[in-house]
């Protein structure tokens, strides 16, 4: 009797520890998911976050508890769709679809294509025919939409035609982040018409595309990116040193009136991973002078800005000499005389760039960065991306 006592005794207390266990299991459980809410809730509502905290830390561990999306991305061979794509890949669970043409499929990271095929569905369309394409886009939840066309005979179509048809077969519950260009806006948002009016093919197709957007699809999920000067491999920007090394004798002796923002394009993927999963409230929209009401949520991607002297000084490695008085020759000299030299160096004059020459200022005050959603930047200054090509 007293064996059986023991025995029973033993087996009621086991079940008792195994209860215990269970519901220490579900309290951590609901720690971490009450934990993963409370951080998404603090993003939400736009308190600082910490920055000391680099993406391989607890960002990107917050990314891979977020629920599994499947995301639909254009340009994923360009400068900032590939670190997209790549970015998705190394650091979330989501599931990618890629639009990419045939001649393009060689541009991927094979290494990358290779580990993460599974999670990476390739769909061969050129923009300019998307036939056979939207019976793909049925389960799409976020749609990134990079890709663009930069002039030819096409650009019109791809730009704004294609791209707005896109967006119009996508779910209606989709989230579209449709990359445009800070060129067309002013610093308030609002559509500058000098965009088109001197614009080149490029920036008139842009602009009309963001136009159609704010009168057509206003009731849909579209974040509108707005990305100042990119720098990165396969970017335009990409030979600037080579450029201005050129003359940066010369250059040391002017004084140029003129600043902008850039963004790497590491930056600008880290930006875009976490708009897709945390939607973060915005302060800043755009929208077109005939029509205020008409607004569509917008970021503006860049780091703080630089001035054309600081440029010069990072391209150059020194500083200026100080004895001697520097020209300053936006200030002093009219576009159409600078233009000229400009010519005779060789660079192309057109419409547009005379009207850099009377802004010189291209500078926007809501302009954001990995900072201001508690990540870290990996190019914060001008001066950082050439310190690091010596």
């Amino acid at each position: 009797m007293e064996e059986w006592c023991f025995v029973s005794f033993l087996s009621f207390d086991s079940k008792q520890s195994r209860q215990r266990k269970r519901l220490t299991q579900h309290k951590r459980h609901c720690i971490e998911y009450s934990s993963i809410v409370g951080g998404m809730a603090f993003r939400f509502f736009g308190f600082p976050q910490r920055s000391d905290m680099g993406w391989a830390a607890t960002e990107w561990r917050t990314f891979k508890r977020c629920r599994t999306k499947v995301i639909l991305l254009s340009g994923a061979t360009g400068c900032i769709g590939r670190q997209i794509w790549l970015n998705l890949m190394h650091h979330t669970q989501h599931r990618v679809k890629l639009i990419v043409r045939k001649d393009s499929l060689s541009k991927l990271d094979s290494n990358i294509w290779k580990k993460y095929s599974r999670r990476t569905q390739v769909l061969f369309t050129d923009l300019n025919d998307l036939r056979g394409l939207k019976s793909h886009l049925r389960d799409i939840d976020c749609a990134i939409l990079t890709a663009t066309s930069w002039g030819g005979e096409q650009v019109f179509s791809v730009n704004v035609d294609s791209t707005l048809q896109l967006i119009q077969w996508l779910p209606k519950d989709c989230h579209v982040l449709y990359f445009s260009t800070a060129s067309i806006i002013d610093s308030h948002g609002c559509l500058l018409e000098e965009a088109y009016r001197y614009g080149t093919p490029y920036l008139q197709s842009k602009y009309v595309a963001l136009q159609r957007l704010l009168l057509e699809n206003t009731c849909r999920r579209i974040t509108v990116i707005f990305p100042t000067l990119v720098v990165g491999p396969h970017s335009h920007l990409a030979n600037v040193t080579t450029q201005i090394t050129t003359w940066k004798g010369l250059l040391q002796l002017v004084d140029v009136d003129a600043s902008a923002h850039f963004i790497h394009a590491i930056d600008a993927a880290k930006v875009i991973t976490y708009l897709m999963d945390f939607y973060p409230k915005t302060l800043f929209y755009t929208w077109h002078p005939s029509d205020p009401q008409r607004k569509l949520p917008a970021f503006v991607l860049g780091q703080p800005y630089f001035t054309a002297d600081q440029l010069i000084q990072s391209v150059c490695r020194k500083k200026r000499f100080l004895s001697i008085p520097r020209i300053p020759i936006l200030s002093l000299f009219p576009p159409f005389l600078i233009s000229r030299l400009l010519l005779l160096l060789g660079a192309t004059v057109d419409p547009w760039v005379l009207y850099c020459l009377r802004k010189r200022h291209f500078v926007y005050s809501h302009a954001v960065a990995p900072e201001n959603f508690g990540l870290v930047s990996q190019w914060r200054h001008i001066s950082q991306l050439f310190s690091v090509q010596e």
